[in-house]
């Protein structure tokens, strides 16, 4: 090959690998990583946040997102138990696909796994819960709760074939029901109303029944034990009454008992002083001071032989009273006896 033509072979392939550098830069943003397949095989390279470059031409690159995403499957139908055909408007899932997990899922599932086990399986899983509940279940009696059966149903199967998608939330549209059916469930759910209020009346006139007869026989007790209470008192007042009369009487026969023990005493005590008084000196004593004051001494040179006095009864005229005559022998007669 001349000169010249090879230089001009060596211009071209390098303003082509020149103009091949733009085209093999890839840019990965914030909550996604970047996946590169070469000749249609992915490869083990996982490229994070910011600036790479590949050889174009050769490889292909991709970007999967990592941060939490809401898919919204509409137009689910669901078959209740008892063969009434419902229809969601629309059920949103938030989900979120781990980075350690990136590579393996595409691999197993390829880049629309989000279609198979997040669209797909839901509307499977809806239309299996909706086949175990009735019509009522699915619209009143456990509908708040639908969506949380549909999260739990979808984690579980996604853990059992290893998806790696991590389910967050799921939020379930009130289900559309077929015009005939809900004229026909409108006219059961308000007999159905009726019929729980008229039992709710009842209950409530029965709890009413039992408060008051409860009430009544706390009171009846309450009634009771105050009764009880006052009879008790009423005894130990009427105890302590007899109580304080035995006192009193005990304590009188206690002082009439001294008292006469004091009479007896005192009377004991004069008799003794009087035995000790009358003795033979003393009653000597008072015979003859008792003599001596029915005496009359006459004391002198002539003491008369005899006295003669009248009694406090006489008078004159013949003879209503007498005399008495005393003989005494005068004092000095007496005295000259003694000499």
């Amino acid at each position: 090959m001349p000169a010249g033509a090879c230089v001009v072979v060596g211009l071209a392939a390098v303003a082509a690998v020149v103009a091949s550098i733009p085209a093999g830069i890839f840019f990965v943003e914030e909550g996604s990583v970047g996946v590169v397949y070469f000749g249609g095989a992915l490869t083990d390279s996982l490229l994070t946040p910011g600036y790479h470059w590949t050889p174009p031409l050769v490889t292909r690159r991709e970007l999967v997102t990592t941060r939490m995403q809401t898919s919204t499957v509409r137009n689910v139908a669901c078959g209740s138990k008892s063969g009434v055909m419902l229809n969601f408007d629309s059920i949103e899932v938030v989900h979120r696909l781990d980075k350690s997990n990136v590579l393996r899922t595409l691999r197993e599932y390829g880049p629309r796994y989000e279609k198979t086990w997040v669209r797909d399986r839901l509307r499977s899983e809806v239309n299996q819960i909706c086949s175990s509940m009735t019509l009522s279940q699915i619209t009143v009696e456990e509908f708040d709760h639908v969506d949380d059966i549909i999260k739990a149903n979808l984690e579980t199967a996604l853990a059992n074939f290893q998806v790696g998608v991590e389910i967050q939330a799921v939020r379930v549209t009130k289900p559309q029901v077929p015009d005939v059916v809900r004229v026909n469930y409108e006219r059961v759910e308000a007999e159905r109303a009726r019929h729980k209020f008229v039992v709710q009346a009842q209950e409530r006139e029965l709890k009413e029944a039992e408060t008051a007869a409860a009430a009544a026989v706390l009171r009846a007790k309450k009634e009771k034990e105050v009764a009880v209470i006052d009879a008790k008192r009423r005894v130990d007042t009427a105890a302590g009454a007899q109580e304080v009369a035995r006192i009193e009487d005990k304590m009188v026969a206690a002082r009439g008992k001294s008292e006469g023990d004091a009479r007896r005493y005192a009377i004991e005590q004069q008799a003794e002083s009087e035995a000790r008084l009358l003795s033979p000196r003393y009653l000597e004593y008072l015979r003859a001071k008792t003599q001596f004051r029915n005496t009359r001494m006459y004391i002198g040179d002539s003491v008369p032989d005899a006295i003669i006095e009248e009694s406090e009864g006489g008078g004159g005229g013949g003879g209503g009273g007498g005399a008495s005559t005393t003989t005494l022998h005068s004092a000095h007669q007496a005295y000259q006896g003694s000499q």
